[in-house]
């Protein structure tokens, strides 16, 4: 998994850097299906918003947001979102795999 942080507009702290990696190392369970992720933080006059892009090794992107005044508290709303993400990509994998083929001839 390929993860990039960047900041538009404003220079990301190494203590907010570190933050985000350390709470990303929650999703090291599926680096396997994580092809990259990269995480945008932009300052726009007085508010920060956060995007993330996220694409999984089958095809699916999924882009996330989040917005607000705080840029710790943003942040770990859009890495709460991003672990919710994950969650339901790696539920929709493990389902579509387990569900019953068709049947043979030999088995009716």
């Amino acid at each position: 998994m390929q993860s990039a942080i960047r900041g538009v507009h404003f220079s990301v702290k190494d203590s907010l850097r570190e933050h985000i990696e350390t709470k990303l190392e929650k999703v090291g369970y599926a680096k396997e299906y994580i092809v990259d992720l990269s995480i945008s933080l932009k300052r726009e006059a007085c508010q920060f918003s956060d995007d993330a892009h996220l694409h999984f090794r089958w095809g699916n992107a999924t882009h996330l947001t989040a917005s607000g005044h705080d840029v710790e508290v943003m942040t770990d709303q859009l890495l709460d979102k991003v672990f919710a993400a994950v969650r339901k990509e790696k539920e929709r994998l493990k389902t579509s795999h387990s569900r019953p083929g068709p049947i043979a001839e030999s088995d009716r």
